[in-house]
């Protein structure tokens, strides 16, 4: 019955991902806001992380699975889905059902303790069955090489305590004791993040790098697939990173990102956990969007996670007029009891995307065109087009003196996904719009062009 269903499913994924094949790699766009496909198409991205097993079959701290987020959110259109290969081997207590088998890991473990020389096939035969099943779905996997959750201090099993880089939970030693200052955590600068060693493959880095070869080997056929350094790599300086990045580089084309520790300079993009609410998602987007590479949010530890789906909608309004790659989170919005008006919100953004066709890759905040801009935000191309996402106001006020001739204006409803208005407007002037009745916030989206 198992594999009856299975069938089903990947078949209506590979209807979905008809739309979206390329034949390339993910790299950023030239509008170094974006990224964009082998095609050469830029994408918005919207979907979430969460900790999962990369080992089909088997769970961590929780029930959830990848291969349900991937169907779950592609059956409203999403697009996204972060995956994390640092998450340490969990369960064995028995209490629960996912904690009966302890969670594979990259390598294996023997009779309790990991050998770092050996790999564990299920859990990497497990990312390349990930990587074919979110291609068919038309769905982008992030990959994050290493994660810093796991090797921070706590009494948690997914901690350093338990962590399979921890000298105390391995067969041998194979490089020493990563925690230098015996304060039961790695995710400091000198122990899990070794510079040198990581240059001249030896010690500790020369695992780091076995990690990032596999990763690469197992994804190399599926250009739905990038990657990210890690996790919260919060005690990275920017030299490994950027020495990890370079490692990356030398061997794939796919995109690499970071979330988490000294910024490098050679990132293909960045993502921070930060905001509690959708006006710290405009205000973060507006010091950071436009500096050269990607950026984008996905609340981790913040209200947002588990914010209500009027606020998420929101937030994810504000991330793309505010110019943003996507939007993200950690959370369980395919999990049964989550308001499922969070995935509907989410695929009406990418909906308006796709039904307006507007080429957002082209535009660039222009929020001083809106009225009450403390509050609305505009994505614009002055003169071509203009995107206004309207949290409340009643009526506003565009700016279209740079718009020489007539243009379509539409005004899109983000909770119903239901386009509520077209009308014509002149150009060169600045011209007001008021919020259709039965609406919350609202979209603007006016187009030149119109004869």
């Amino acid at each position: 019955m198992r594999l009856i269903l299975m069938i089903v499913i990947t078949g209506v994924c590979a209807v979905v991902f008809q739309e979206s094949c390329s034949s390339g790699d993910i790299t950023v766009h030239s509008s170094r806001r974006y990224f964009q496909d082998g095609s050469g198409k830029p994408f918005f991205f919207v979907g979430a992380y969460c900790w999962a097993s990369v080992a089909p079959g088997y769970y961590n701290d929780s029930p959830q699975r990848y291969i349900d987020m991937i169907i779950e959110g592609a059956k409203y259109g999403l697009n996204y889905l972060r995956l994390s290969l640092g998450i340490n081997a969990l369960g064995g207590k028995g209490t629960q059902y996912w904690e009966r088998n302890p969670t594979p890991v990259p390598f294996r473990y023997v009779n309790g303790k990991v050998d770092l020389d050996k790999w564990d096939d299920r859990f990497w035969n497990g990312l390349r069955y990930h990587a074919r099943l979110a291609k068919q779905c038309g769905v982008y996997l992030h990959v994050c090489l290493f994660d810093g959750v796991d090797i921070r201090g706590g009494n948690e099993q997914h901690r350093w305590i338990n962590s399979y880089w921890n000298l105390k939970n391995q067969v041998r030693n194979f490089y020493g004791d990563l925690d230098l200052n015996r304060d039961g955590n790695a995710d400091e600068s000198g122990e899990f993040y070794r510079v040198d060693e990581f240059l001249n493959n030896r010690g500790v880095g020369m695992y780091q790098r076995r990690i990032v070869d596999r990763a690469i080997q197992f994804t190399k056929d599926f250009d739905n697939v990038f990657f990210e350094v890690g996790n919260e790599l919060l005690g990275s300086d920017s030299c490994w990173n950027e020495a990890v990045i370079d490692y990356v580089k030398s061997r794939t084309r796919k995109a690499i990102t970071q979330n988490g520790g000294r910024l490098a300079l050679n990132a293909d993009g960045f993502s921070d956990h930060g905001p509690n609410t959708p006006a710290d998602v405009k205000r973060i987007l507006e010091k950071n969007v436009g500096k050269g590479v990607p950026f984008w949010l996905d609340p981790d530890g913040s209200k947002l996670m588990t914010a209500s789906a009027d606020d998420l909608r929101r937030a994810a309004w504000y991330s793309f007029v505010g110019g943003a790659a996507g939007w993200g989170g950690f959370g369980g919005y395919w999990r049964r009891g989550v308001d499922p008006n969070i995935r509907e919100y989410y695929g009406k953004l990418l909906r308006f995307i796709r039904e307006s066709g507007m080429h957002f890759w082209e535009a660039t905040p222009h929020h001083e065109l809106v009225s009450n801009s403390d509050v609305n935000s505009c994505l614009a191309n002055p003169g071509k087009e203009y995107v206004v996402y309207v949290l409340s106001d009643n009526t506003v006020a565009l700016d279209l003196k740079a718009l020489r001739d007539n243009a379509i204006a539409r005004i899109y409803d983000p909770r119903s996904g239901e386009w509520m208005l077209t009308k014509h407007v002149g150009g060169g002037e600045l011209v007001s719009f008021t919020k259709p009745t039965a609406t919350d916030d609202w979209v603007l989206y006016v187009s030149g062009g119109a004869q």
